[in-house]
């Protein structure tokens, strides 16, 4: 018994030759030819929402170096929105950028309070630097539940307005 495979059986010629068919418009593009342009369609404009959501940098749990990170994180974000030329953009990076200046400010202030209150007053310190402390770390709280809800507010209605913290200091100002 062999076991060869049976030999293959010859193309019929009643096959019509590839080049008799019409040929319609080809969807690849010739070899070595660049493909043609492609229509994009544009990017959605641009808001200031995202430099109020930038503020939940300063929630990362390492207490003064999350706060000045955010505030980095903005300074260098506002290049760039004053560089779109969209007024909400460039008006939301700079009311978010005075909160964030604020809210630093604020933090060195409370810090160094504290600092000078208990290094002033000696061992033990009397009992009223102890509620000046928890004054302080109240106040603190508070700040950083302020800081939050702004953040929300300008994170959500950045999209469609300026959004003014009225508590703000004007650190940076409009441009002229």
């Amino acid at each position: 018994m062999s076991t060869n495979p049976p030999p293959l059986s010859p193309i019929p010629s009643e096959a019509p030759a590839a080049s008799s068919q019409p040929q319609g418009p080809s969807t690849q593009p010739n070899p070595g030819q660049p493909y043609p342009a492609q229509p994009y369609p544009p990017l959605a404009p641009r808001s200031g929402s995202f430099y109020w959501w930038l503020l939940a940098v300063a929630y990362i749990p390492i207490p003064m170096v999350s706060t000045l990170a955010a505030v980095i994180a903005q300074v260098v974000a506002r290049g760039k929105a004053k560089r779109s030329g969209l007024e909400i953009v460039e008006a939301n990076s700079r009311h978010a950028l005075n909160w964030s200046l604020t809210w630093l400010t604020s933090i060195v202030v409370l810090y160094v309070t504290a600092i000078v209150l208990v290094n002033a007053t000696g061992n033990p310190p009397p009992p009223w630097v102890n509620a000046v402390i928890f004054s302080l770390i109240g106040l603190y709280l508070i700040g950083g539940v302020v800081t939050l809800i702004w953040m929300i507010i300008g994170g959500t209605q950045g999209k469609e307005r300026i959004v003014r913290c009225p508590l703000a200091i004007p650190f940076v100002r409009a441009p002229r």
